[in-house]
């Protein structure tokens, strides 16, 4: 995995790939906010 050079070891690597799922990505919107604004609807998913 290392390099024995100092360009190898310096070299960028990913170890780990992030995997997120759809809702994830939205937080969810509180039902203060909901309730006090009719027009706002709940982010999908939650």
């Amino acid at each position: 995995m290392y390099e024995e050079t100092v360009a190898g070891y310096y070299r960028p690597r990913t170890i780990i790939t992030p995997v997120y799922n759809t809702r994830e990505y939205l937080w969810p919107i509180r039902d203060a906010d909901l309730t006090v604004n009719p027009n706002l609807v709940q982010t999908p998913l939650w």
